[in-house]
């Protein structure tokens, strides 16, 4: 891994914003989009997923950066890796016919205990 810092990347035509004042507890902040410039930062991307981190610089104000930490490739997926560890398998353990209810008129009231 390298020691330098990624330069941050910032979402062109999102605003993020501190609660306005007097909002209730349950605000926590707001959004702002700029929907042109959004569009058109979205365009040029490639990711399919995009995750923001909401900041709050030094000085005060609520910012919105790019995350861009990946994962180091580990060789595989995680989860075949997983799957594979507890020995799961798509195939079911059991006979799927003890599981069927029989067919209605087919029960005899007889052979449930709690009735």
């Amino acid at each position: 891994m390298s020691d330098q810092k990624a330069e941050p990347v910032f979402v062109d035509g999102l605003i993020i914003k501190a609660p306005r004042e007097g909002a209730p507890d349950f605000v926590k902040g707001s959004l702002s989009i700029k929907r042109a410039e959004l569009i058109a930062w979205l365009t040029v991307r490639e990711e399919e997923w995009i995750n923001v981190d909401i900041k709050l610089s030094k000085a005060g104000k609520w910012y919105g950066q790019v995350n861009t930490w990946k994962k180091e490739d580990s060789g595989g997926d995680w989860k075949e890796k997983a799957k594979a560890s507890i020995g799961y398998s798509e195939e079911p353990k059991m006979d799927a016919a003890l599981y069927q209810a029989p067919p209605i008129g087919e029960v005899n009231l007889e052979d449930i205990p709690f009735s």
